[in-house]
């Protein structure tokens, strides 16, 4: 009978010391978590402050002016949390120091500094209770430099211990009533922790007015607030730069805008000059004339790429719908296009549908979209290359496809192709002229007109652009 209950008792210890230990481990595993998510929110904010400074830096309004770069610093570290903020140049200067302490002197010497300058990549690197997140400056492919930012939490550190030694010896005293209502407490207590990671997945999904309601012990509504803290910084800061970039928009588009005069001015003096009825320039003067006019259509192409961008960025691009034959307008573009192919010797070859392909959408918009894909398929192509141009339809979508046989484009630059302002650095230095905006504004215009574009390329071979867009009756 002793042998028994000493077996028994013995049993039951070994079960308490197993529960208690498998419960110590959840319960170390959720803290963890805990601490982990808190980290992640800590990193979401610091990438988009980051990220929103090298932008402004990047800004040709504050591009190589350190006292206005020191100004924008010293806002931008008012932002809690943040314990430090420099900006490195690209050679490893200091433009700006750690901490306002006047005129910038010496050189960075983090090592992760220093790689994410030479990668010219986003780093992000956890010292203990501090996080470092280094975004590089770019200004289409040059590298101007870097913005270092340092995060720490100090209460940090002191919540988790406390919150690890009250939910431990909360999690052995259940073990030792019951096994499974030290389950049931357990769940209790790792529902705030649940609810922090929930409310941290919706920050990071771009709900940033998402917030954690602070419930459980002492430490997790202190967790729980120190969270909403810094997801309402997140939130004013997001909107302090949404709106600096706004105002960036409508001085570009008011620059732009007030440049289109006296350029149209220029071109009709140039074309003038160049018509020359009464012979009255040499072949040299000719010449130069014939500079000025090109310098300034190139000029003018610029100013609308700008223009249209800075619509479509604030949304005032106006659109005349109507129905239209894309055919109609294909065969317009093919023949505007044709000189420009045979200075080249390049070829356009045009297969359009046996029947009218139909289309709400805006006529000279339409023939920007086309305009544009034929040119870069002419302009990145060798001389004497052919492009060809197809149309097909479905019962609800007529299709235009622009194929080439040029270099192709990088794997990676596919996924950035669409994107405001980038070029490949691999075309940036092969010497074809280019702003980076008509892929852009060609993919906004086709999504603004309710179609889509995609587009399959391979290096050495050659690229395909596919349009897609409702047809109509």
């Amino acid at each position: 009978m002793i042998g028994r209950v000493n077996s028994a008792t013995a049993l039951a210890a070994v079960l308490i010391a197993c529960v208690a230990a498998v419960l110590t481990v959840v319960t170390w595993l959720d803290v963890r978590e805990a601490r982990q998510e808190t980290f992640r929110a800590m990193e979401a904010r610091g990438v988009v402050l980051a990220a929103s400074v090298a932008e402004i830096i990047a800004d040709p309004l504050y591009r190589g002016d350190v006292d206005r770069i020191r100004d924008m610093a010293d806002v931008a570290r008012q932002q809690g949390g943040l314990k430090m903020l420099q900006v490195v140049a690209a050679d490893g200067r200091l433009l700006v120091e750690p901490t306002d302490t006047g005129p910038a002197v010496g050189s960075v010497d983090e090592e992760f500094v220093i790689v994410s300058l030479r990668d010219r990549s986003r780093t992000i690197v956890r010292e203990g209770n501090s996080l470092h997140v280094v975004e590089p400056v770019l200004a289409g492919s040059q590298l101007l430099g870097a913005v270092h930012l340092t995060y720490g939490n100090a209460s940090l550190s002191r919540i988790i211990s406390e919150l690890t030694t009250r939910t431990i010896l909360t999690g052995t005293g259940l073990a030792l009533v019951s096994f499974a209502a030290a389950l049931i407490v357990a769940r209790v207590i790792t529902a705030p922790v649940r609810n922090l990671n929930s409310t941290a997945q919706t920050l990071a999904s771009g709900r940033l007015d998402a917030r954690v309601k602070p419930q459980g012990p002492k430490e997790f509504r202190e967790l729980g607030q120190t969270f909403n803290e810094m997801a309402s910084q997140l939130q004013e800061s997001h909107i302090e730069l949404t709106e600096a970039s706004k105002a960036k928009t409508r001085f570009f588009s008011s620059v732009t805008h007030e440049l289109k005069s006296p350029l149209t001015a220029i071109a009709s003096f140039t074309n003038m000059l160049a018509k020359d009825p009464d012979g009255n320039l040499d072949e040299k003067q000719a010449q130069f004339v014939e500079v000025i006019r090109r310098n300034n259509a190139q000029m003018q192409v610029l100013i609308s790429e700008l223009l249209d961008a800075g619509r479509l960025e604030t949304g005032t691009m106006g659109l005349v719908m109507e129905t239209i034959d894309l055919s109609e307008t294909i065969g317009e573009v093919v023949e505007t296009m044709l000189p420009f192919a045979a200075s080249r010797q390049q070829q356009i070859v045009y297969t359009a549908s046996n029947s009218p392909l139909n289309i709400r959408a805006d006529r000279t918009r339409m023939n920007q979209v086309i305009t544009n894909l034929v040119s870069n398929a002419l302009k990145y192509s060798d001389d004497g290359a052919k492009v060809e141009i197809r149309t097909h339809a479905t019962d609800t979508t007529a299709y235009v496809t622009v194929e080439d046989t040029g270099s192709g484009i990088d794997p990676d630059d596919l996924k950035k192709l669409f994107l405001p302002f980038h070029r490949s650095p691999r075309v940036a230095s092969s010497g074809v002229e280019g702003t980076g905006l008509g892929l852009y504004i060609t993919n906004q215009l086709v999504k603004l007109q309710g179609g889509h574009i995609s587009v399959k390329s391979d290096l050495g071979v050659g690229s395909v652009f596919s349009v897609g867009l409702p047809v109509t009756d």
